[in-house]
């Protein structure tokens, strides 16, 4: 029997002796003397006692109410109204039985936490892509006890050309070759969490752990396209292709400065991978595209001479069921990291990722705040070689480079 149970059992047997007390007070009243003092006395009791019996019977009515419906059902099905309602049934007096009724609304209970379900998983914004770690390829390990990035770089001419019978060659080749050296630059960050995190709320710790990983490995990703490294002012930066490996755009160069009517992006694209195999001698062959996700939606939204909605596939453009976005058969890579304005065309072989320590995971415990500290830290740089950098093509503003192209 449940609490609930046990004090309408309580409640009821209170009821029951206070009536038992007023109809013994009634009979005493008809035995006495009736004299005023004695039946007004009398009659404060009565009311007293019946003021009482109100106030239990409405106790005993809340009760009820408070019944599950398990409970009130039973106690339906045990009521002397429901039992005469069957029984006449049963012997064929009526054709059916009365309406009892049980209501309880959700604003009855009060356990919110217990009905609710959660979707399994975590939902958060994310950071873009990696796309150009995507593109770097397997890094160059710097081992123990060295710190720098190494790599050489030669230079060579040459005097190849004829000689006369009996005449001795007076042209010599030429060619030198220089060691490079490039520090590491360190990325890092920390977290500080509670203990109270790790006992009573570990699916979030687990994820503000994931995106703190997330987050400085697309750190790294943003700086390998922008970073500010330079001997001078900052060798202790990530070298970004913007700034540090890759070669500016030049119609010229191209041989198409002033030679193209109606010059769009597509056209430019086109100089810069023409640009980059003139420059390098076709040392170098594009393989990637990167660009702002608007300038790609720009390049997919163009029309044909009949203004028809349709791709210019004699263009050698290409939008495959995936969505990626094909020109001349170089994949296009869309990322917020690239300025609407800006383009990068690369050859992305000749990126060198040199890495000394791959992302570390440290966790501090301070006893004092009885809390714990995740530090987050990553070591390496980016390199392009000099001559290299012909293999990475910049364009600073588009609609600079479309006007060199325009004829004139």
């Amino acid at each position: 029997m449940n609490e609930i149970e046990l004090k309408i059992k309580e409640l009821t047997e209170l009821k029951s002796a206070t009536e038992t007390a007023l109809n013994e007070m009634k009979a005493s009243i008809e035995g006495q003397v009736e004299t005023k003092s004695a039946i007004d006395n009398l009659d404060s009791s009565i009311k007293e006692l019946s003021t009482k019996l109100a106030s239990i019977e409405k106790q005993i009515e809340v009760k009820e109410s408070e019944r599950c419906l398990y409970e009130q059902a039973e106690k339906i099905l045990n009521s002397a109204e429901f039992k005469s309602a069957v029984k006449d049934v049963m012997s064929k007096k009526r054709q059916s039985s009365g309406i009892f009724e049980v209501k309880i609304a959700t604003s009855d209970v009060t356990f919110p936490v217990a009905r609710t379900n959660t979707a399994v998983g975590v939902y958060g914004a994310q950071p873009f892509a990696n796309l150009f770690l995507g593109n770097a390829g397997s890094p160059f390990i710097i081992p123990e006890g060295k710190n720098r990035a190494s790599w050489l770089e030669g230079s060579y001419t040459s005097n190849v050309g004829y000689v006369d019978e009996l005449t001795a060659i007076s042209t010599a080749d030429a060619g030198s070759m220089t060691e490079k050296t490039r520090e590491m630059a360190k990325i890092a960050a920390k977290m500080p969490y509670s203990s109270e995190m790790v006992e009573d709320a570990s699916i979030a710790l687990n994820w503000f752990r994931t995106k703190a990983q997330q987050y400085i490995l697309n750190k790294v990703d943003s700086e390998i396209f922008a970073g500010d490294g330079d001997d001078t002012t900052a060798p202790k930066h990530i070298y970004g292709l913007k700034v540090s490996g890759s070669t500016a755009f030049n119609a010229t160069t191209a041989g198409l400065n002033g030679k193209i009517d109606g010059a769009n992006v597509v056209d430019v694209i086109t100089a810069c991978k023409t640009q980059m195999k003139i420059s390098s001698k076709d040392q170098f062959m594009a393989n990637a595209i990167f660009m702002h996700p608007t300038t790609a939606a720009l390049i997919k939204s163009e029309k044909n001479t009949q203004n028809d909605a349709v791709r210019r596939f004699q263009d050698g453009v290409v939008l495959l069921p995936s969505g990626q976005l094909q020109i001349d058969g170089l994949p296009v890579y869309e990322t917020t990291k690239v300025g609407v304005a800006e383009l990068l065309v690369s050859d992305t072989m000749t990126w060198q990722l040199h890495q000394k320590r791959a992302l570390e995971l440290e966790v501090e415990r301070v006893a004092s705040t009885d809390s714990f500290v995740l530090y987050l830290r990553w070591r390496g740089n980016f390199v392009v070689p000099a001559n290299d950098k012909l293999g990475n093509i910049y364009v600073a503003d588009i609609a600079t480079a479309k006007a060199a192209l325009e004829t004139a």
